[in-house]
């Protein structure tokens, strides 16, 4: 039996961390027995304890904030790996790459979650974006196989490692909650929606990636009687948005230990975003029967074109925001045909099965 041992900066509830759990999730128990080493203090203890049903054994190293996993990280992996001795540290995130690049791992995997050249620079800035994309790529050059989340990262990737592929995210359905309808019902009466009306939502970080000041925009102009947009997260445009919105259907809830409820008591997911891996949010939008109306970047994209047969929704550009949001109000009687591109795509087992055969390769 294989020992794997995954990576991940600390156990939350988060896409990177959704990913590791439906790659637990789905991996085959009878040949391989898994491992997950947090190295921060701020593990959520709910994703704990669920990891662990799951039969991981899970390894927290405690280190109180990110200069601590660099200056200690290395070490502590190291006498890790030498206590269980691992056949592949697989590592999901950046600074868990770059102590793994420099451990003893004899065989070093990562799946990678964004496309770092776009998803860097919004989140460090221009300078300090630019030298954390070389400290990546350098180290990245050290693992046996980097694994992009996506066909749209991997296309970018390939022309700057030559150890790279790909393998897109899929999420396990969650079967520890409540009733699909009960939640959609309870959750629509807090809010005082009707049975009948539309909901479009947004799940996320309230960011300038994210574009959530053109979503707002968009649907300040164009919500009707019958519908509403519901705004899941927190981040540093909060507070602006606040100002923005005009329409009283606009709801502004914050972060929300369980967003996936909200998806729930929703139709239609809608994205803004100027960069993405391969989104987690619209995976679980799927998963809960929500059309997609999606911004036109290249992981966007790459959702509908898995299986153009099935409707699930629509891409927009900055010109027919409109047009498209009509042409789904018109198509909403096809909502409950989305998650059949889970089921018969995006699902563990497929994921898991492509990821064994690289744990083979390797």
């Amino acid at each position: 039996m294989k020992k794997i041992l995954f990576l991940i900066s600390a156990i939350k509830r988060d896409g990177p961390n959704r990913v590791l759990e439906s790659m637990i999730y789905g991996i085959d128990k009878t040949k391989y027995k898994i491992f997950v080493l947090s190295f921060l203090n701020n593990n959520d203890q709910s994703s704990l304890e669920k990891i662990e049903k799951m039969g991981a054994t899970i390894i927290k190293l405690d280190l109180n904030n990110k200069l601590e996993i660099i200056i200690k990280g290395r070490k502590k992996l190291n006498k890790i790996i030498n206590n269980i001795k691992p056949d592949i540290v697989h590592s999901h995130g950046v600074l868990p790459d770059i102590i793994n690049a420099k451990s003893e791992s004899e065989k070093k995997i990562t799946t990678l979650h964004n496309n770092m050249f776009e998803d860097y620079i919004y989140s460090f800035g221009k300078l300090k974006g630019r030298l954390i994309i070389l400290w990546h790529l350098f180290q990245l050059k050290k693992f046996d196989k980097c694994v992009c989340c996506s066909k749209s990262i991997y296309d970018v990737m390939k022309k700057k490692i030559s150890n790279c592929d790909y393998i897109q995210n899929s999420i396990y359905r969650n079967n520890d909650i409540e009733e699909y309808g009960k939640i959609r019902e309870r959750i629509r009466e807090e809010y005082k929606i009707l049975k009948d009306d539309i909901v479009y939502i947004y799940v996320g970080v309230l960011s300038n990636r994210k574009n959530v000041i053109g979503l707002v925009n968009s649907f300040n102009k164009t919500l009707k009687k019958n519908q509403y947009l519901l705004i899941i997260g927190d981040g540093p445009l909060r507070n602006e948005l606040d100002g923005l919105i005009k329409n009283n259907n606009i709801i502004l809830c914050g972060f929300k230990k369980n967003a996936y409820d909200y998806l729930c008591a929703s139709d239609i997911y809608c994205s803004f975003s100027k960069s993405e891996g391969f989104s987690i949010s619209v995976l679980e939008a799927l998963e809960t029967s929500n059309l997609l109306l999606l911004s036109d970047i290249p992981s966007h994209k790459e959702i509908f074109d898995i299986d153009e047969k099935i409707y699930i929704g629509e891409n927009f550009n900055k010109n027919n925001f409109n047009e498209k949001k009509e042409i789904i109000e018109c198509n909403f009687n096809k909502k409950n045909t989305s998650k059949e591109i889970l089921k018969l795509y995006l699902n563990c087992k497929n994921m898991m099965e492509s990821y064994s055969k690289i744990y083979k390769e390797v």
